[in-house]
Parts: C-alpha cells; structure tokens; sequence
C-alpha cells in the first residue's frame, strides 16, 4: 500500500490518468476530410493513405521531410 489510499484509490487515479491520455491524442488527430493533393508538394495523396488517415494533408513524402512521424503510415511491403 502506498500510503495515499487504498487500492481502489489508486486504480481510480489510473484509469483517469488513461483517460486524460487518450483524450489528449485524440484532440491532436487531424479532423475533417482527407485532402486528394498534398498542401506541400500538389503531388496526389495516395487513396489508401485518405482512407487510413481522416483529415491526412501531406503525402507520405512531405510529411516524412517535415518530420510528422505520427501521420507516416507506409506501406507493409515497402522496406
């Protein structure tokens, strides 16, 4: 025990702690339609890449030069 509650309190503390987490990611992701063209480049964004991502706006290129690491969904056969 740790001294500030029992287990219950602590599970309590926990699960708000995982709540305001994800809450937090959520209000980070993009929102609205998938643009057809990237907003840096014009080049096409790919359909499968407007399906995964709502609201995606860089291609798989631009988004990896401006070093958006969370929108970067590649290919599983591309190494």
């Amino acid at each position: 025990m740790s001294g500030y509650g029992g287990p219950d309190d602590e599970q309590e503390r926990a699960r708000v702690t995982v709540e305001e987490g994800v809450a937090l990611i959520q209000a980070q992701l993009p929102r609205g339609p998938s643009r057809y063209h990237c907003i840096e480049c014009g080049e096409p964004i790919a359909e499968a890449r407007r399906v995964a991502l709502i609201g995606v706006v860089h291609c798989i290129d631009c988004a990896t030069e401006l070093g958006d690491s969370k929108f970067i969904v590649k290919q599983p056969w591309a190494t």
